[in-house]
């Protein structure tokens, strides 16, 4: 019986090397074949990441500029306050 299993293991193993073998042998005309494919399904992926690193480019354009706006306006706040009067500071003068 053992020597039974051993056969059966050892065609197993030859026929899924002959399997490989055959798909080995038909790899390089699936490639051709699927190329347009994939190089089709590449451009695309291509143009989307352009589209988005396009965008992103864009998006950090505005938040610098906001940034930037918003930085301008505490500024501005800041040099404001200082001519401002404190409650105690009008009430002294009488305002």
């Amino acid at each position: 019986m053992g020597h039974d299993v051993e056969e059966e293991e050892k065609k197993a193993e030859e026929e899924e090397e002959d399997e490989e073998g055959r798909q080995r042998r038909r790899a390089p005309q699936s490639t051709l074949e699927e190329t347009p494919a994939e190089a089709c399904q590449l451009g695309l992926e291509s143009d989307w990441q352009g589209d988005v690193a396009e965008r992103l480019q864009q998006v950090d354009a505005e938040q610098e500029r906001e940034s930037e706006r918003l930085a301008q306006l505490h500024r501005q706040t800041l040099a404001d306050s200082r001519d401002w009067l404190t409650p105690r500071e009008m009430w002294q003068e009488g305002r």
